[in-house]
């Protein structure tokens, strides 16, 4: 009787547990279940399984013998050993945002919050060396990077390739809409080439599919006061086609509608540029270049503002 009850009891831990990832693909959560007393649920709180399995692999690997490794190799050893202890505590760890629900890697999310692994990377060699990693490996285990460059770092800093896929912890799918927004104002100066300087006012309207993350759309509604009264106003929609570290490369098209002298008329605007985003949190902080070439299609005055436009532009906004 009790080795049928042990036996019940032993597979619906089993099949219990099986409905939980495992915070780490070599080490599952071993971590969290030596330093609580017992293996995560659905109601653990994820911080607490990451911090756990982090602060679980430091002491693993600090327990390692290192007799094999020269005294420079040791001492940086325990330095990255360090700052695992470091990151570990203070607690902010990445968030999981665009892959269906599974758990994941995430190098570097989209607020800029660096895995732990990356953390080492950036603090043993820079942010920058960090970031050219995202760029290609953001959502992939350590097996699946340059092994080449991953390896050859570690074992510069006492550490192999096994032990930093140990390191590596998966995150929790956290849920986002499958389409983020943002509303943004800006202030700028638009320069026409035939020496004229004007303000420019932006206010624009940015959605992107967070599963496409490198096609992010805007709409933006321009205005540009001119002399006298008069003024330019645009509606224009803009298409990001390449990313990099936050550079948003970008082109769009507009129509402009403008009052000079008591007559309008209107063009067509073609538009190429540049822009760097720093978001934290739900706020947005935006820097834009532009080159826009105005092509006429109506004028009852006589428009002889200069047809190529160079803007720049800076704003403030937030996410929706």
């Amino acid at each position: 009787m009790k080795a049928i009850i042990y036996t019940i009891f032993l597979f619906t831990s089993i099949t219990g547990h099986a409905k939980i990832q495992p915070v780490n693909s070599l080490i599952g959560d071993k971590g969290f279940a030596a330093i609580m007393g017992y293996y995560p649920n659905g109601n653990s709180n994820e911080n607490l399984r990451v911090k756990c399995h982090l602060l679980y692999v430091e002491y693993l690997l600090r327990q390692k013998s290192c007799g094999h490794l020269s005294k420079d190799k040791r001492s940086k050893r325990i330095n990255a050993l360090n700052l695992l202890h470091h990151y570990a505590m203070a607690g902010k760890y990445p968030k999981n945002e665009y892959h269906e629900p599974m758990r994941k890697p995430c190098f570097i999310d989209e607020e800029g919050t660096i895995c732990a692994v990356g953390y080492l990377l950036e603090s043993t060699e820079s942010r920058e060396v960090a970031q050219e990693v995202n760029e290609q490996y953001q959502y992939a285990e350590i097996y699946e990077m340059d092994l080449a460059f991953i390896e050859s770092w570690a074992l510069e800093n006492g550490l192999t390739l096994e032990e930093c896929a140990m390191i590596q912890p998966t995150y929790n799918w956290n849920y986002t809409p499958l389409y983020q927004r943002t509303l943004l104002f800006s202030l700028g100066t638009s320069f026409r080439l035939d020496k004229s300087y004007y303000s420019r006012f932006d206010l624009s309207y940015a959605f992107n599919n967070v599963l496409k993350r490198r096609f992010r759309s805007s709409i933006n509604l321009q205005c540009i006061p001119l002399r006298n009264g008069n003024y330019s106003a645009a509606l224009a929609y803009y298409k990001t086609i390449y990313i990099r570290n936050k550079i948003k490369v970008f082109g769009g098209l507009g129509g402009e509608l403008f009052a000079l002298n008591n007559n309008d008329g209107w063009n067509m605007v073609p538009e190429v540029g540049v822009s760097y985003q720093y978001i934290k949190k739900r706020m947005v902080f935006n820097t834009q270049l532009g080159y826009a070439y105005h092509i006429g299609l109506q004028n009852t005055a006589n428009y002889t503002i200069s047809r190529n436009e160079i803007s720049a532009l800076v704003g403030l906004g937030f996410r929706l």
